[in-house]
């Protein structure tokens, strides 16, 4: 599941998770098996979620920018037990928990009068010890600011009656609620409370400041949920024009959300489809334009245009002319204020961000990462075939390409390409791609000698600026 939460502010945000649970994982006498649902959590930025279900107290983490996260919420135990094969169970007792720091020991009678309930450490410090009487009926033991860990909870009756079971809180306050009964009705108990969480509806909230909360509900089951991807997304105003942009935080950085739709003052830039010509009839003449899709994919720009660099840069090396010389690192060249064109090392970091792997190699061709970074809609689709997730909010749209030789635009709706300021060791210049029927993502460079390309750096493509590191 992907969120993107959208507002009108440069902060990000930080969700919360589970601030506790108790499970109960083995106990003389009971055969039992938890019944837990793991939530996980990856959020673009410091993050509060929260969890809850009716009647139920609140769960809540915090997550980091990043770092997956799980939610952990205890739907309650799931007995073992059949009916019929109680009887040799009589003499322990029933250990019911909702699991939100809460537990209820029901016990018999008869085998555990003035039972003493104790709680140690793994090393055996002793937590908590009371004694219970028959004659309250109902007691409620509690106790604060109990560390996170893994503990053995015990109950010892004067008629021989004794049981454990190990816990693992994760801290704050724990609640033990006493209760004696008959060993017929504990049976039926039981059993019902072990079916009684099926279905449950939690909501969780994720919060971060500077932007408005989201809520949303969902139904948990046990084991490993799908996880929640959330991205908080903020948005900034390009001065010049004021146009405005969304941009979203990934990793280590914070990334235009859309390709750049700046209108330069000098250069070449288009937009995909525009049109322009005078048409002449037996009506007479009139001018045909379609304007093209820049709202949509924003603009595309060759190489120097989009380098803020002489339209001579297209055809040298950057080295090779004083005019042509590049920034590196952090070039501008047509991005907003506080921002520049990536190079191999910004690319190959969100790569590698959003495919989860490792390494040093340059330039880095992620064999996944492309559809984590697609937008969910506006690719050719083949069902079966293409992956579009948008994991990260980076919302990549295949904005196609002008072919300067034909004055041709090719593939909208397809593929999407982004220069990069990198050049190779002849002048021409690295760019991004990603196709609609690959999941990959790719590194690109094309030669004049190929056919119909010719030299590439006079190719329009989209730009996507990164903002510069503080």
């Amino acid at each position: 599941m992907n969120i993107n939460i959208i507002k009108d502010t440069r902060v990000f945000f930080c969700v919360i998770t589970v601030t506790f649970f108790v499970s109960i994982l083995t106990w003389s006498g009971f055969s039992q098996t938890t019944d837990t649902a793991y939530i996980p959590f990856r959020i673009n930025a410091d993050a509060k979620v929260i969890g809850w279900e009716q009647n139920a107290d609140t769960l809540q983490i915090d997550v980091k920018a990043g770092k997956p996260d799980t939610l952990a919420i205890y739907l309650g135990p799931v007995s073992s037990i059949k009916r019929g094969s109680m009887r040799t169970q009589y003499n322990a007792p029933s250990l019911i928990s909702d699991s939100r720091g809460n537990i209820t020991l029901r016990l018999p009678q008869t085998s555990y009068q003035k039972a003493a309930v104790s709680l140690h450490s793994v090393n055996g410090k002793r937590i908590i010890n009371q004694k219970t009487e028959l004659s309250e009926s109902t007691k409620r033991i509690s106790y604060s600011n109990i560390a996170p860990g893994i503990y053995i909870l015990s109950v010892k009756g004067i008629n021989a009656g004794s049981f454990s079971a190990r816990l693992t809180h994760r801290g704050g306050k724990l609640n033990i609620g006493v209760a004696f009964g008959a060993a017929a009705l504990l049976e039926k108990e039981a059993y019902s409370a072990a079916q009684s969480d099926n279905g449950s509806i939690w909501t969780i909230s994720v919060k971060a400041t500077g932007y408005n909360d989201t809520t949303y509900t969902l139904v948990p089951v046990r084991g490993i949920n799908p996880t929640q991807n959330i991205n908080f997304i903020g948005s900034f105003l390009d001065l010049r024009d004021s146009l405005a942009y969304r941009s979203v935080v990934i990793g280590s950085q914070l990334w235009m959300a859309e390709n750049l739709n700046y209108i330069p003052d000098s250069g070449n830039s288009w937009c995909y489809g525009e049109y322009k010509a005078i048409i002449c009839g037996a009506d007479g003449c009139h001018e045909d334009i379609d304007p093209g899709q820049c709202d949509t994919y924003g603009r595309l720009y060759d190489w120097a245009t989009a380098m803020n660099l002489p339209l001579k840069c297209n055809n040298v090396h950057s080295t090779t002319d004083p005019d042509c010389g590049l920034t590196i690192p952090n070039h501008r060249g047509i991005c907003p204020e506080g921002y520049h064109i990536p190079d191999h090392a910004d690319w190959d970091r969100l790569y590698r961000y959003a495919d989860g792997s490792n390494g040093t190699s340059s330039p880095y061709a992620s064999p996944t990462a492309g559809k984590h970074l697609k937008t969910t809609s506006g690719w050719f689709h083949v069902p079966g075939v293409t992956e579009a997730w948008d994991t990260f909010g980076f919302s990549a749209l295949p904005g196609g390409q002008h072919n300067p030789n034909t004055d041709w635009f090719n593939d909208v709706n397809r593929s999407g390409y982004w220069w990069s300021t990198a050049e190779d060791s002849t002048g021409h210049a690295y760019y991004r791609e990603i196709y609609y029927y690959y999941e990959r993502a790719y590194v690109s460079i094309v030669y004049e000698a190929t056919n119909w390309h010719g030299l590439n750096k006079a190719f329009g493509y989209s730009v996507r600026c990164v903002q510069n590191l503080q």
